[in-house]
């Protein structure tokens, strides 16, 4: 019998707690609760809502339910039009009716759902008999999606008749206030329900569910608060330039508590002056808007608003905001800056400064950024940037050196400086780490000290766990290699080709080559030229890591989109583009490569040294034909092929050979040379190795006739090894006529020792 009693107790108090509650997973509408009405015009669909059915004809169709509660209640539900609702298509729900048959005349109140247009506004209306007043007439809300009406709605009503609609729409995550009302003129009710008024096409698109009305929770009685009851949850210092809020200062504040506070006494104030509340009453979990006095009416249309006078005005750079309660206590404080915006453009003006008040682990810093909302802030309702999903890992996205003993590690989120620890981080073969230093004041990097330097190129593994998000979040275990590259020495990186001439509109570019067998980085090496005053003048290749690899080629430029534009790019990733690189001009000038105070590499460049036959080298790029000679030696730059669109930016270049080896001391690139410019043969590189050192040299070209044709040396002291280039024009740089020609290599040395080589080549030409 005890038992008997104590589940009966429990169902009474159940029944007046939620007086009606249906998710219409039973596919019942005859009980449970028992829904009467147009019943043959309804059914329960396989995604458990309510539906309306097919109908033929236009109609107005009802459901309702016995539902007593009146006065201290609240109504949630959730509803949805799959058609863009008009006058003659649009919905009903009656909160409170004196009539089960809801398309009566009757005493009530009822929400209407949909409007003419592409946006809606939720409104509450009073109807006394047949007469209907709106009593809150919600504001504008764009539509997602033009052809749906989806939204979570809940209504509330306290013991003295005050309403207070709120609706989640779209990607709402938390409930907005779309109004509030007082109005006791009918203070009983029997019946909840539904109407859907529809012509025949759009009959069986309208959607309910999750029906619940319960007892409100009544909150707490009214008390003074404490410390972090209320929140200031969002600032709109700078209104100008507009974007759609009105153009005057605004502070939202939020009670975070589950009571009534009474703001009378309490104070608002910034560093020069301070407002006095003479009264008022903030619901739990609610927002306010406050503003200057003048300014009331431009907010009431976002939310609930109230006036200051005299109004503690925002500074724009930043400013100390102090919220105290009747009793002096510090309820809230933030000291902002224009660094929290933490967007360039939008800290200029017209948007809002929001709160994530879910990252409760978080300094006040990473608390609050610029708004993402369109309108440029959410004064009123649930901040833009607190749908942050709080579930995403925390993640490591970049590990890089910033010297031998020091690491910077880049995180995707803000971490908990609290929980941050140096046993978070190990690093193998093993090296000790120095210190650890989470990043002040958004504490997303991480820097490292180590006790000694790494070990040049040796590759280490870096390792991080137990690191904590604003959320609480850990992040998942993580490794990150790292590797020290090799200090760049001279001839490590070469000039591999450069424009300096460029067409209409286009760009200057310099590439690179790593002509040695070592990883370096290019965050060590600078890129230069000589000014007039012969200064040398640099500009940074890269400002984080950035490895180039044995054989690899870079292409520097300003411009990277409009040097695809001009030419083909065979691999794009080997264009890297500088916020700004050195002026070359176009006639003549300098292209210098340093790391630290070291010079690395260095071309003379002219216009002179383009293939004579060219007549506009307007676009034209100068290539590097031998990594193995010296880049100043004459001859080691040629215009680009125009068979290649005369420019090879960050691939292999079109005029490029390698110096041969084997055992002969004088060698040809080729035994034919056809100098078209098309890329194929164009030059000829006679290219020499010497066991002895100080030898002079003529080499001479003569035709089939034997006929002198050209001069390429006389008495040319010649290096060890090295390369004299013929580009297949005679001494008047005009071309040669096809045909076999003999080149004569004559060599002596201060003794007066010499040696003659001979080598043939054929000057072929192509035929169309």
């Amino acid at each position: 019998m005890k038992n008997i009693l104590c589940i009966l107790l429990s169902f009474l108090y159940m029944n007046g707690y939620s007086q009606l509650k249906d998710s219409f997973s039973d596919n019942d509408l005859s009980s449970n609760p028992q829904w009467n009405g147009n019943l043959d015009a309804w059914f329960i669909n396989s995604d458990k809502n309510l539906q309306t059915k097919r109908n033929s004809a236009s109609a107005t169709v009802y459901l309702s339910s016995e539902s007593n509660l009146a006065l201290n209640s609240k109504w949630t539900f959730s509803v949805k039009l799959s058609f863009n609702p008009s006058g003659s298509n649009q919905a009903r729900v009656y909160i409170i009716s004196d009539q089960s048959d809801l398309t009566k005349p009757l005493n009530g109140y009822f929400i209407q759902i949909g409007e003419n247009g592409s946006t809606d506004s939720y409104d509450l209306f009073r109807q006394t008999g047949t007469t209907v007043i709106k009593i809150i007439d919600g504001p504008t809300r764009p539509r997602k999606d033009d052809n749906m009406v989806e939204a979570e709605i809940e209504i509330s009503r306290n013991e003295s008749g005050f309403f207070e609609l709120k609706t989640k729409i779209d990607d709402d995550v938390v409930f907005t206030t779309e109004g509030s009302a007082t109005d006791l003129t009918h203070k009983t009710g029997l019946y909840f329900g539904f109407v859907s008024k529809y012509t025949s096409t759009r009959s069986d698109q309208f959607y309910f569910d999750n029906v619940e009305i319960s007892e409100l929770i009544k909150p707490k009685p009214v008390y003074a608060g404490k410390a972090g009851d209320m929140l200031f949850t969002e600032l709109f210092p700078d209104p100008s330039p507009q974007v759609d809020l009105p153009t005057s200062e605004f502070v939202e504040i939020y009670n975070m508590s589950d009571s009534l506070i009474n703001l009378k006494n309490w104070t608002y104030s910034d560093a020069t002056t301070t407002f006095t509340f003479k009264s008022g009453i903030i619901q739990p979990k609610t927002y306010l808007i406050i503003c200057p006095v003048a300014d009331t009416a431009n907010y009431n249309q976002w939310g609930k608003s109230l006036g200051l006078s005299p109004w503690p005005s925002l500074n724009n750079s930043g400013d100390l905001l102090t919220l105290k309660n009747a009793e002096g206590t510090v309820i809230d404080q933030v000291e902002y800056n224009d660094e929290w915006y933490r967007d360039a453009e939008k800290k200029w003006g017209g948007f809002t400064l929001e709160r994530n008040q879910l990252m409760q682990f978080c300094t006040a810093a990473q608390q609050w950024k610029a708004s993402v909302a369109a309108d440029g802030g959410t004064p009123g309702k649930a901040n833009s940037t607190s749908v942050a999903n709080q579930n995403a890992k925390l993640k490591a996205l970049t590990a890089e050196l910033i010297d031998s003993v020091s690491i910077a590690i880049r995180l995707s989120d803000f971490a908990d400086s609290a929980s941050f620890a140096l046993t978070n981080i190990a690093i193998e073969p093993g090296v000790a780490i120095k210190h650890i230093e989470l990043v002040a004041p958004y504490f997303d990097q991480i820097n490292i000290s180590l006790n000694k330097a790494l070990i040049s190129g040796l590759t280490y593994s870096l390792f991080l766990q137990d690191i904590k998000d604003c959320f609480g979040n850990s992040i998942d275990p993580t490794k990150k290699q790292l590797l020290r590259p090799h200090i760049i020495l001279p001839g490590d990186i070469l000039i591999n080709e450069v424009l300096f001439n460029p067409k209409p509109d286009g760009v200057d570019f310099v590439e690179i080559i790593n002509r040695s067998e070592k990883i370096l980085d290019l965050r060590e090496l600078e890129l230069g030229t000589i000014n007039s005053k012969d200064t040398l003048i640099f500009s940074p290749v890269s400002n984080s890591t950035l490895f180039i690899h044995p054989g690899e080629i870079k292409a520097f430029t300003v411009n990277t989109s409009t040097l695809k534009q001009q030419y083909f790019c065979k691999n794009e990733d080997a264009l890297i583009e500088l916020k700004s690189m050195p002026a070359y001009n176009n006639d003549k000038g300098s292209v210098v490569l340093r790391s630290g105070n070291t010079i690395i590499d260095r071309f003379d460049y002219t216009e002179k040294m383009h293939f004579a036959l060219i007549n506009n080298p307007e676009g034209v790029s100068l290539e590097r034909i031998d990594v193995n000679s010296a880049t100043n030696q004459p001859g080691n730059f040629h215009s680009a092929a125009s068979m290649s669109g005369f420019a090879t930016p960050g691939y292999e270049n079109s005029q490029s050979s390698m110096s041969t080896e084997n055992n002969d001391e004088i060698n040809l690139s080729s035994t034919i040379i056809s100098p078209d410019n098309d890329g194929m043969d164009d030059l000829l590189s006679i290219s020499y190795r010497f066991n002895e050192s100080g030898l002079m040299a003529n080499i001479s070209i003569f035709n089939r006739y034997g006929d002198l044709v050209r001069k390429l040396s006389n008495n040319e002291l010649l290096g060890t090894e090295g390369s004299i280039t013929w580009d297949g024009l005679d001494q008047h740089l005009q071309p040669v006529i096809t045909g076999p020609y003999m080149i004569i290599i004559e060599t002596y040395n201060t003794s007066g020792k010499v040696k003659v080589y001979k080598k043939s080549v054929v000057v072929a030409q192509k035929f169309n």
